[in-house]
């Protein structure tokens, strides 16, 4: 058994060494005798469950329990946040009814999947008790009680998921060990679950549900070599299904040839000396400091200096904000993790109403620039009871008491009204010097006064052409503003610039020399660099602005187009990194924020996220389709650097994340980097080797909705919910940022799935991508004009 990709190792316990093929973590040995039937009580509680124990057939199951569950996939996001108590005077504090219907609902499907898959393949095990029998359905006298019971009611839902992996692993072997023999041959679990009528929603939730997630720690399991007769899997079913395995390994294991292959390497013998510790970080003091002070004092900084930047208008729109907080803000509270430390973490927007309405939290802050609302509070009050008052608590709920063994998934409505949360998104008014304002600082325009052909007011099709090129819904526009002389002027430049006939003094791409660096100062900072793509004779250019000494951030904001990076040059001189990248997250453009490897870590990222989900080419799409499409991409952008990469990507990728991941976490720039991180080094300069965030190509296609749709004897099909990549970079009407245009189409496709629930074919997005030849041409002329007065203004400065 190769073990070089893992992460072995030995330990010293009670003076025995033991070995690990894929841990260097060392547990405590459990105390019990590994021939007992009856390892850990019901009672328990969930630490109990997540110290490995010795293999036993009826309690094997307890190496799968999660030592950490986030909660934050559509299977388990009802369990995500512990609700503030209800109060009623005859019988005291209990969990709020529409929150206990839905943990309630979880606990039958769980409890039927598993007596499905139980009576199908040979999985024999003692099952956990129910959550309700720590008392989530229970009134009790003392507020801190109620709290306490819906706390531990969770640990046994997670205690439960650890137990359904397990069935799900045991199923699958034993689907393998049939597979030979045609005559009693079992089905896969998806497949036999599907025959037995459970709702194909409710497998698609748990097909790609964080259960399977590599990136989950567990338990983990001792278990004793040779194997000893006790049903007991091999060292590699255990690491297959990436749990950790420890089995003792001395002089009367290492003289037995056939278990050789599970024994340390050559490289782990002489390491044999040292006694590794556990990886996870040590647990912060209860009383640490409150990180919020910090972080909204670093925020209101930047906020006093973002304030100079605004116009009329902005302004008029956040104070509006401020005295009418909007419903879509996006919602974060403060909370303990896994190793009580106190982090920010984002409120997916399904669960926002339950955390404003339930929240257990005493104060709320609403930021009017970045439109977000914290939640937090001294996080742990006082006890006033013990567990022991669990059990003196009332049943208050009768729910589900005849269990149903073929779970109909909840239909609940996910709001995926996502919004913009940016500090510079254009909200139109229709005023002339809205127009004006666009074409200055997108197209360059200086609105120098000349002659212009004439454009017949009349002509309906031409306006639409020229606000489609803006981007404007022609919609808010009065039909007196064009009319007006200096529209006339705006709308013939807009033509003529298709046609590739600016006149230099139109716009600033017509100026040349020190003039164009007086004009446009940060061009100075400027570098265009040419990295070769690996395996081609193709390079991929990069704008990266470099400002050395006058950096304020410890990244540097990098562009993938001259059109992008005299954007950048247009802005206001006086604004820093910070403020820019939030100008381009604000709009939708894509960028990154590269920095030197030299100056981070490298770390695993042991992340597994959910499956593109492959199905029928029969399958009728219904609405549960699309909010289990948009829970998987909340699963892979909320974790970090997955979202913070999806906000710097533009497009639908930044439209879906905008709703549920911070700007914070962008300006932030790279923490580390990992294997999956972007990377490029500057040619003829080795040590300047570059790394940021990315977000991986199927990832992507997870947060865009897609699905692999098989058809016998034909090509597999891609269908997806929101349009591919490639076809948005390639698509006639790319605008290169999110215009309002933009948005109107994805709160029209938003409001169509809810209506008729069907995915796109990819001809079917690039046949609504296409565009009129106008703005093809005129972004193309934009593209070019713009790098080459970059190139003849940088090659003038050397």
């Amino acid at each position: 058994m190769s073990t070089e990709h893992l992460k072995a190792g030995f330990c010293l316990i009670d003076g025995n060494w033991y070995f690990s093929p894929n841990s260097s973590r060392k547990p405590k040995l459990p105390i019990s005798n590994p021939n007992s039937d009856n390892l850990i009580q019901n009672d328990s509680p969930l630490s109990v469950f997540q110290n490995p124990q010795w293999w036993n057939l009826a309690w094997g199951w307890q190496s799968f329990v999660p030592l950490k569950y986030d909660f934050d996939d559509e299977l388990s996001k009802m369990l995500r946040y512990i609700p503030r108590c209800d109060f009623d005077e005859s019988k005291g504090y209990f969990m709020p009814y529409d929150i206990a219907v839905q943990w309630s609902q979880l606990e039958s499907d769980l409890y039927a999947t598993v007596i499905a898959l139980k009576g199908y393949y040979t999985a024999p095990s003692f099952m956990p008790c129910a959550p309700r029998a720590a008392g989530y359905l229970r009134a009790f006298k003392y507020h801190s009680t109620c709290t306490k019971a819906m706390y531990r009611s969770r640990d046994w839902f997670q205690i439960w998921l650890g137990y359904l992996r397990y069935i799900i692993a045991s199923a699958n072997s034993d689907e393998l060990s049939s597979e030979p023999y045609a005559l009693r041959a079992k089905l896969d679990w998806y497949s036999y679950l599907k025959q037995e009528g459970f709702n194909l929603h409710w497998l698609d939730v748990l097909y790609t549900s964080s259960i399977f997630s590599r990136a989950v720690p567990r338990a983990g399991i001792f278990i004793k070599l040779p194997n000893d007769g006790l049903y007991q899997p091999s060292p590699h079913w255990f690491i297959s299904n990436n749990i950790e395995v420890w089995y003792p390994w001395g002089p009367e294991q290492m003289k037995i040839e056939h278990i050789q292959h599970y024994g340390p390497q050559i490289d782990h013998n002489q390491e044999s000396t040292t006694v590794f510790e556990i990886p996870y970080p040590q647990l912060v003091p209860h009383d640490a400091e409150k990180p919020w002070e910090q972080f909204f004092a670093t925020r209101n900084l930047r906020n006093a200096h973002q304030s100079l930047f605004e116009n009329d208008f902005e302004k008029q729109c956040r104070k509006h904000r401020i005295n009418n907080p909007p419903s879509t803000a996006k919602v974060f509270v403060w909370e303990r993790d896994y190793n009580n430390r106190i982090v920010r973490q984002v409120v997916p927007v399904n669960q926002r109403e339950m955390i404003q309405q339930h929240g257990r939290y005493n104060n709320s802050y609403y930021d009017s620039f970045t439109n977000e609302c914290d939640y937090f509070d001294e996080f742990f009050e006082d006890d006033i009871s013990t567990l022991d008052d669990l059990d003196n608590g009332t049943c208050f709920y009768e729910l589900n008491e005849d269990i149903d063994p073929k779970p109909i998934a909840e239909k609940i409505e996910v709001h995926t009204e996502l919004h913009n949360s940016g500090y510079y998104f254009q909200r139109y008014e229709g005023s002339i010097d809205e127009i004006i304002n666009t074409l200055k600082l997108y197209f360059g325009y200086t609105q120098p006064k000349r002659e212009y052909r004439e454009l017949p007011v009349s002509d309906e099709k031409k306006i639409k052409k020229f606000l489609r090129i803006l981007g404007i819904p022609i919609k808010i526009i009065s039909d007196g503003v064009f009319k007006e002389q200096e529209i006339k002027e705006a709308v013939d430049f807009v033509f003529r610039l298709a046609e590739d006939n600016v006149h230099k003094e139109e716009w600033d791409l017509g100026t040349s020399g020190t003039q164009g660096l007086i004009i446009h100062p940060r061009l100075k900072y400027l570098r265009i660099m040419h990295i070769p793509i690996p395996d081609t004779s193709d390079y991929q250019t990069f704008f990266m602005f470099d400002f050395k000494d006058k950096a304020t951030v410890k990244w540097n904001l990098t562009v993938y187009s001259a059109y992008h990076a005299m954007i950048i040059c247009r802005l206001d001189p006086n604004m820093n990194e910070e403020d820019i990248a939030l100008f381009l997250l604000g709009n939708g453009m894509l960028f990154r924020t590269f920095r030197l490897k030299s100056t981070l870590e490298y770390k695993e990222d042991r992340y597994t996220p959910p499956a593109v989900p492959t199905t029928e080419n029969k399958r009728k799409f219904e609405y549960e389709d699309y909010q289990s499409s948009i829970q998987r991409a909340h699963a892979v952008l909320a974790h970090n650097p997955r979202g913070r990469a999806a906000l710097m990507e533009g497009g639908y990728l930044w439209r879906i994340a905008l709703d549920n991941i911070s700007f914070e976490t962008v300006l932030a720039g790279p923490l580390y980097y990992t294997v999956n991180s972007l990377y490029f080094r500057v040619p003829n300069c080795p040590e300047e080797e570059y790394v940021d965030d990315v977000l991986p190509e199927d990832e992507g296609k997870t947060v865009l909705g897609e699905y692999i749709v098989k058809d016998p004897g034909q090509h597999d099909m891609i269908m997806s919910w929101y349009p591919p990549e490639n076809v948005q970079h390639k698509a006639g009407d790319n605008h290169c940022r999110w215009t309002a245009i933009a948005e109107d189409l994805f709160q029209h496709r938003h409001n169509k799935i809810k209506t008729n629930p069907v995915p796109f074919r990819r001809k079917t997005w690039t046949a609504s991508k296409r565009s009129v030849k106008n703005h093809r041409d005129a972004m193309d002329n934009l593209h070019k004009h713009s790098y080459d007065y970059i190139a003849e203004i940088l090659n003038l400065k050397k």
